[in-house]
Order: structure tokens, then sequence, then C-alpha cells
């Protein structure tokens, strides 16, 4: 979608975005030239009086650690901006993008983004949990089938005292090297010819229990799904939020993964012949968006 496409609340919205990015850049660039020509006096490099270079002295030490937090929230201002506009690029000219009015009476910015963080750390837990293959009970029967088999000898008459041969680390069943006569193998060797089934069935209990934390794998994706709705309604509230401290003159800097939608305070509808076809958006658009488009809903 064209930008000059979009609704007049969105283009108004992005443009809002820009000039505030812009000014924020120029807010930087002032500042890092005020500390250079304060520099200068503090190092000297200009004549001036013993007062001016106290004063200057005082200046510079209260701007230097101002300086690059202003620079990099213009940066990363700049970012969102580039970021929405990315995103607009890639919705299809069909798209509807309906204004979203979120209440704010009653929030504070920094309990809602401790709430986002809180169930973007459960989100990360759910997906990185464990999850057992289909074909785990084959794999683990694989693991321990893998383990040779001692080898007895004097078996037959005539051929020597009977014994056995344990199998090493390195044994090798089909030529009989690295096994040994005098010491029995360890346990885990001799439980797996022993016990092989037993090793099996407790091994798949232990996955078993290890695959229900922090949720059996059947309840995750409705879990998922869940807290990705709650938090997406927690981003648009965060925006709004961050939109009221910063024209309260608060030096607040907007989330790098709040998605471009919340940011601009949109909801997206796309028809349902068109849902494939938004999901396939360009990588590289989505690494412009901070790298975390959130499909809209």
């Amino acid at each position: 979608m064209h930008i000059r496409s979009c609704p007049k609340h969105v283009s108004d919205r992005l443009l809002e975005l820009t000039d505030a990015a812009a000014a924020l850049e120029e807010d930087a660039k002032a500042a890092a030239a005020k500390l250079e020509k304060l520099r200068a006096i503090v190092n000297q490099r200009t004549t001036t009086t013993h007062e001016r270079w106290q004063e200057a002295k005082l200046e510079f030490d209260a701007l230097l650690p101002s300086v690059p937090k202003l620079q990099k929230r213009a940066k990363d201002e700049q970012a969102i901006v580039d970021g929405c506009k990315a995103y607009i690029a890639a919705l299809d000219d069909h798209a509807t993008l309906a204004q979203v009015r979120t209440m704010t009476s009653g929030y504070g910015l920094d309990q809602v983004r401790t709430q986002i963080g809180a169930m973007g750390v459960e989100i990360l837990a759910l997906r990185r949990a464990e999850t057992p293959t289909d074909d785990i009970e084959q794999r683990v029967r694989d693991y321990y089938g893998a383990f040779p088999e001692p080898i007895p000898f004097g078996v037959s008459a005539g051929t020597g005292p009977f014994g056995m041969k344990w199998p090493a680390a390195d044994a090798n069943p089909r030529n009989g090297v690295g096994y040994d006569t005098l010491y029995a193998s360890d346990a885990l060797r001799m439980n797996s010819w022993l016990l092989r089934e037993l090793l099996v069935e407790k091994t798949l209990e232990l996955i078993d229990r290890l695959a229900r934390k922090p949720l059996p794998v059947a309840q995750r994706p409705a879990r998922i799904a869940e807290l990705e709705a709650q938090r997406l309604q927690l981003f648009h509230l965060e925006a709004r939020l961050c939109d009221e401290a910063i024209a309260r003159g608060e030096f607040v800097t907007r989330l790098a993964d709040s998605p471009p939608a919340c940011v601009l305070g949109i909801v997206v509808k796309v028809p349902q012949r068109l849902n494939e076809r938004r999901q396939k958006a360009p990588r590289e658009l989505a690494v412009a968006a901070a790298g975390r488009v959130f499909p809209p809903t």
C-alpha cells in the first residue's frame, strides 16, 4: 500500500512521527554542537576569563552525559518511523486500516511495559520449551541399541575357559576390537544389555515430564495465542501512554519492538483471500520494522 493511499488518520500520524523524529535529530545535533564549543573553552583552546571557564566547565559536565542519550533517542525514533513506513508499504492495497482508540486512564507507562516484558518472557519460554519429536521412542531405542553387547568366548569344548569380552567406549562389534576381558563394562552399557526395555521406559517417562514444562505441548499454542493477543493490546496502550508522556515533555524512548500498527494506532483488516499473500511480506521489510512486525488481527 502506498502511503498516499492511507486514510487521513494514518497519514497524519506518520507525519506527526516523522516531524517528531526530525525535531529530535535537530535537538541532538544542537546539543552536540554546544558540547563541542564548551569543550573548546574547557580545554583552553579559546581565550576566555577564569569566570567564563568555570561556567563552561559546569555546563560541559552537565551536558556531557545527555548528548549520547539525545543521539540514541533520535536514532531510535527514526527507526520507528522507518518501520512504520515499511509496514504500510508491505500491506495490500485492499487492506482496511481502522483507527484504534485506547483509554489510558488508570495505567502507567512503566507498569504496562513491565507487563509487556513479562509476557514476552513467557512466550519465549513456551516457544523454547522441549517438544519431543514424533519418533522420539525410536530414537531412544536406537540410542540404547547402539551399545555393543558383550562377546562370550570359551563356549565350545576345547576352546579354553569360558569368559566374556566387555565392550569399551570404542568397541567395534564387527571385528571385536575394543573389548576387555578383565573388567566389566560401565553401568550404562551393562544395563542397556540386561534391562534395555526398562531403560527405554524410564527415559520416555523422563522426556514426558520434561515436555510438560512450563505447559504440556498440546496446550502451548493456545496459551501463546492468548498471550500474543493480550500483549498486542498492551502495545496499543503503551504507544498511547508514550505519546502522552512525550507531550508532557518527559524524556521517553519508544520500545524498539513495538508493533508498527500499535505505534500508528490502527488495526489492519485484510480480506481472507489475501491473508496468505500478506503473511509473505519480504523479510527486509520485517527487519526495517525493528525486526518484529506482529501480524494484525
